[in-house]
Formats: structure tokens, sequence, C-alpha cells
């Protein structure tokens, strides 16, 4: 049996309260949690060293650069938002966690295993998505649809 997981990003006290305050669906909620996972992503520093290490999880690529990984890292960030057979949510030790797996006989077992081990090594779930992050994606949202 193969396990990957990560933390499941929720939203802090403080962007769920604001959300409240706006009277935000879940739609809308999700929709900004995904734009603020997207901002940490487009604001993580790799090295060389890291895209070495994370080679396996790319796609083939003759040459895995940094905008390589952050590129699938945002795939994978987008393809985890929302529903998906393969993963579950557990609460686990006062934590939510992202999991999947399964049987495997050397290959992934699910599609959403080598998403979820990019996630969790670039540490982009790590922490709940805070207040800020929440009216920065908001801004965002609110200037995209003027």
């Amino acid at each position: 049996m193969t396990i990957a997981i990560a933390k499941d990003s929720r939203l802090s006290a403080g962007a769920t309260s604001w959300c409240d305050e706006h009277s935000l669906d879940a739609d809308a909620r999700t929709a900004l949690e995904l734009r603020a996972l997207l901002a940490r992503v487009d604001h993580l520093e790799i090295s060389q060293d890291t895209v070495d290490d994370l080679e396996h999880l790319l796609p083939e690529d003759p040459e895995p650069s940094a905008e390589t990984l952050r590129a699938a890292t945002r795939d994978a960030v987008i393809a985890l938002n929302g529903y998906r057979r393969d993963v579950t949510s557990v609460f686990i030790a006062k934590t939510w966690w992202l999991a999947t797996g399964g049987l495997s006989w050397g290959d992934t077992p699910t599609d959403a295993y080598d998403l979820i081990l990019l996630v969790s090594e670039l540490e982009v779930t790590e922490r709940a998505v805070s207040l800020a992050e929440i009216k920065a994606a908001a801004v965002v949202d609110s200037a995209a649809a003027a």
C-alpha cells in the first residue's frame, strides 16, 4: 500500500469570519482559496537543488527548471481544488490532511498521488489561508470582474 498525504489548507478563523461577513457561498470561498494558493506558488523560491530533487514528479522535460516545477505545482493545486474521487480529507491530530493511495506495483496508485507529493514537498498547503491572502485574492477577483 502506498499513501501520499499533504496538509489540507483550510481557511484561517479570520479568513472564515471575513467570508461570513461578506456572505460568500462555498463556491466563492473555494475560488478565493484557490487564488490564494496559486499566489503562494507564484511566490515560491525554487532552487535548482529543489528542481533536481523533485524532477521525478515533473512532466518529461530534457532540462527541468524552476519554471517547469512552478507550472507543475500550479497545475497540481488546480487539480486538487474541489472534489476528486481519488482524494479524501482526514482529520488526524488536530489537522486536516489530503490523502490518496492504494496498491502499487511500481507505478503511482492514483492520478492524485504525484500531485499531493508535489504540493506537500513545496509546502504550499502547510499553513491555513490567512485573512490577508483572502483579501488579496478578493482584490484580484474584483479587478478581473471589472
